[in-house]
């Protein structure tokens, strides 16, 4: 993920990524397009391990013991 995702909400020591933020891709930086239906963060979508990127990526690294619905 890539700044500034949400700087008041902090999971792993890290600020917590949503749908509308950036994510580090193969290729160009990618926009977060997919989240939790039932969780928001800063009033965004929660990002989650396997949610999609607008090209076609997906989420790949994350907080395995922080479970999002």
């Amino acid at each position: 993920m890539l700044p500034p995702c949400c700087p008041t909400v902090i999971i792993a020591g890290m600020p917590a990524a949503r749908v509308g933020d950036m994510a580090t891709c193969v290729g160009p930086p990618d926009i977060i397009a997919l989240g939790s239906f039932t969780v928001m963060i800063g009033g965004q979508p929660a990002a989650r391990l396997g949610d999609m990127t607008a090209h076609g990526g997906v989420i790949v690294m994350g907080c395995p013991t922080v479970m999002i619905g």
